[in-house]
């Protein structure tokens, strides 16, 4: 996810399924992005 892009990859084959650019076509950069759990209630991320 070096340029905003999220890969999805199959464990079991070791293979890249598919990319998600989702964010990458919005311009977020990995360093504005936040995954946090859904019970996270911190405002200050």
């Amino acid at each position: 996810m070096d340029d905003g892009s999220i890969t999805l990859i199959d464990l079991q084959k070791m293979a890249k399924k598919t990319s998600i650019d989702t964010l990458k076509n919005n311009g977020l950069k990995p360093h504005d992005i936040y995954m946090l759990p859904p019970w996270h209630t911190d405002d200050a991320h």
